[in-house]
């Protein structure tokens, strides 16, 4: 699978995304492989001939300027029956579930050098993250932790998350919501990495953080979703150290093929569909536009200008 072409040298002090970061984005860009439109949205119409589905990507953090969203896309909201996402991440499940993952990982104390430990510890520190409820982190859990900490830092949040908007939304409005994937599916991803690759993101996620390449790509990640600028997302979400890519082959992948599935039952039954789905998802030639093109159904693009 290819994620990205030769770049040439990379810019003094970048680093590739971390894994991490992409998980915050992928976990409950849109973007096609060419350059968009000037007017292009991050959303797709998809159609099986009858009722139409649409695919609008999402960034999982984001702050109060992230709203309203664009005339196109809540006129397309208010049209559809359905609300599609991921996942509820407001359900009671979700959080019980993360608590026991993180309990299940070996404590990332234990695999990280003093000086290491004393480092990420120092950030959490500062973010008001007590000591006690370190002790038994995981490295999984404490690289999206640590990210979470820095999107926080540059006043970003899961409350203005595109998904969790719309899920509100659909809830006043009385629409029914459909879940893609259970909370058990998401950790199953979380959970595919070796060990050594869980403490090589840790490290790679630290070093980001405190370099402040981590918060450049959370900031470039969200001017981009709003610009609808998909060349520019693809270079940041789309770089990964070579070790990554069977882990991204779980996150993205493999999920991308499970959740077509459900979308194409979901086109073909008959009943208007607004999907909100994490960016990542929505990018590339495995992406899900692409998958469920290659499926025979009508996939397009929609812009501002479409009404």
């Amino acid at each position: 699978m290819r994620r990205s072409g030769k770049t040439g040298r990379r810019e003094r002090n970048s680093r590739p995304a971390s894994l991490w970061l992409r998980a915050v984005f992928a976990l409950s860009l849109s973007f096609a492989c060419a350059a968009a439109r000037a007017d292009a949205l991050m959303l797709w119409e998809v159609s099986a001939g009858g009722a139409p589905l649409w695919l609008f990507g999402s960034v999982h953090v984001c702050r109060p300027d992230c709203f309203p969203l664009p005339a196109a896309v809540d006129a397309r909201f208010s049209r559809a029956e359905v609300l599609v996402v991921e996942l509820d991440p407001s359900k009671s499940d979700v959080s019980a579930a993360m608590k026991r993952f993180a309990s299940a990982e070996a404590p990332v104390r234990t695999v990280l050098s003093a000086a290491e430990w004393g480092r990420l510890n120092e950030r959490f520190r500062a973010a008001g993250i007590p000591d006690a409820s370190l002790a038994r982190l995981g490295a999984t859990t404490a690289s999206l932790m640590l990210t979470m900490t820095v999107a926080r830092e540059a006043g970003l949040s899961p409350e203005f998350g595109i998904d969790q908007h719309l899920i509100a939304e659909a809830r006043a409005r009385g629409k029914p919501l459909v879940e893609l994937e259970t909370v058990e599916r998401q950790i199953a991803a979380l959970g595919s990495g070796t060990a050594e690759q869980s403490l090589a993101e840790i490290r790679q996620t630290l070093a980001a953080a405190e370099d402040g390449s981590l918060r450049r790509q959370l900031e470039e990640i969200v001017a981009a979703w709003k610009a609808a600028d998909a060349p520019r997302l693809a270079r940041v979400l789309q770089q990964a150290e070579p070790a990554a890519e069977p882990l991204l082959g779980e996150l993205l992948d493999r999920r991308n093929r499970e959740m077509a599935d459900a979308l194409e039952r979901l086109a073909r039954g008959g009943h208007s569909v607004f999907a909100v789905i994490g960016s990542a998802h929505l990018a590339g030639p495995e992406s899900i536009p692409s998958l469920l093109g290659k499926r025979g159904l009508s996939v397009r693009q929609l812009s501002s200008s479409d009404r």
